[in-house]
């Protein structure tokens, strides 16, 4: 019997990506703290010569929302430095500015109108400094202004990514994420994917993979004033969609007679899979009468062959088959078609050893690595012996006991020595270590050369 069954594997777990450049054109700003400090002037010769000082001094700092500091009256001398700290702290959405001013009172003429001085620094959101003192200075009259200010701009704070996790190659997903400022600046967007820039600047990405595996995907939010979050950041894992076509048991699958005590080979092919495989081992099962009565195996690999030996104590009988299960799906299975036997005594099974590498005309340099490989069927044996002939005599041992291989086939990676003599009249045998009558030769000649 054979089940037919569609596996749809192959995840995908997503990672995070960046994005394009964010354009030179800002979107609107929200609503930013700035801190104005005026903190130095220096008063040059009163304008007034008569007067032997430069007076009583008012200096002044006001915001553009019309705050205002004052320090009061100080007598300020010719050519002299004024230290102070005025500062004025607000908010601001938009471009604005702030006053450095000073009004002298000579004690003489009282506020003299003429020496009056002023500055007006211009703060532009967006394109001014942030998040950091910006000094200046300025003259005006009499009075030469020191300034400072500063704009506040926090990170705005991103969310995760939401979209799939797992998926298929040559398939569109849609990923999409939030953000949050608490200034109210508008954002935009990086994307990237596995370390590629994308050209999304807005929350959504749309994407699509090409090869099998895990993927990165991330984004970050940037404010209108540059300011950028932390990454937020998805993993991705891609797979095929893959058809199992079917699970098929080859032998036995009827009218076999196979004496216990023996060693058989169970076979068996399969479909189509994923990668990764979703169906990478089977179990094998001995059933009798439609019953299990024995385990041959809970697990081997899922690559056709499993070598079997048959208690010697099993009861004899003509009503066995063999069942077959993914130990990862156990709709994945098959049974034999028909029933075989299992018989007290009888022909012995055939098992034989076939070279196919080196099998004749080859050219290989002593002193290189090259594979020695054969087929075989039936139970030779675990190992085997590899001799190298020279002339049709054994000139050397490649190997004394390698293991025989599995699923019918052997390799053994052969080290040709590099003081072995050249020679065009070489063969390989390979030989049962248990059972040296199951034996094979290369059919003709290969060549060992300089």
């Amino acid at each position: 019997m054979r089940v037919s069954l569609i596996i749809l594997t192959a995840l995908l777990i997503l990672a995070a990506p960046l994005c394009a450049q964010i354009p030179e054109a800002k979107a609107a700003v929200g609503s930013h703290q700035i801190t104005a400090n005026y903190y130095k002037a220096y008063v040059y010769n009163d304008h007034d010569g008569s007067a032997t000082g430069a007076g009583d001094w008012h200096f002044y700092l006001t915001s553009g929302t019309g705050a205002k500091i004052e320090t009061g009256e100080r007598e300020v001398n010719n050519n002299e430095w004024e230290y102070f700290s005025l500062k004025l702290s607000w908010y601001m959405t938009t471009s604005t500015h702030f006053h450095c001013s000073a009004n002298e009172n000579d004690g003489i003429w009282g506020w003299d109108s003429d020496a009056y001085s002023s500055i007006t620094k211009y703060v532009y959101l967006p394109g001014s400094a942030v998040n950091t003192w910006v000094e200046g200075s300025q003259k005006s009259g009499d009075v030469y202004h020191y300034y400072r200010y500063y704009v506040i701009n926090q990170r705005p704070i991103i969310g995760t990514i939401s979209g799939v996790s797992s998926g298929y190659i040559n398939t569109w997903y849609a990923f999409t994420t939030t953000s949050f400022d608490s200034e109210g600046d508008s954002r935009t967007y990086q994307w990237e994917v596995d370390g590629v820039t994308q050209s999304s600047t807005g929350n959504a990405l749309s994407y699509k993979w090409s090869s099998i595996g895990y993927h990165t995907v991330r984004v970050r939010a940037i404010d209108a004033l540059g300011a950028t979050s932390w990454w937020s950041t998805k993993t991705v894992y891609t797979g095929l969609v893959i058809i199992i076509s079917e699970l098929t048991v080859d032998s036995p699958n009827g009218g076999e007679s196979w004496v216990r005590g023996q060693t058989y080979e169970v076979k068996w092919h399969r479909g189509w899979y994923t990668l990764p495989d979703a169906n990478p081992n089977v179990k094998i099962e001995l059933l009798k009468a439609g019953v299990v009565v024995g385990t041959v195996t809970s697990s081997t690999a899922n690559d056709g062959s499993h070598m079997w030996p048959i208690s010697a104590t099993r009861e004899v009988g003509p009503d066995y088959r063999i069942k077959i299960t993914s130990t990862t799906n156990a709709g994945y299975t098959d049974t034999s078609d028909a029933d075989f036997a299992i018989v007290a005594s009888g022909p012995l099974p055939t098992a034989t050893i076939t070279v196919t590498s080196p099998n004749g005309g080859e050219s290989w340099a002593h002193g290189t690595t090259h594979p020695v490989t054969w087929t075989y069927t039936g139970n030779p044996g675990a190992n085997v012996k590899i001799e190298l002939l020279k002339a049709g005599s054994p000139v050397g041992t490649a190997t004394s006991s390698t293991p025989i291989g599995a699923g019918g086939t052997g390799s053994y990676s052969w080290p040709i020595s590099a003081t072995r003599a050249p020679g065009t009249d070489y063969k390989i045998r390979v030989t049962s270590t248990s059972n040296p009558a199951i034996s094979d030769t290369s059919n003709n000649n290969f060549n060992i050369i300089d």
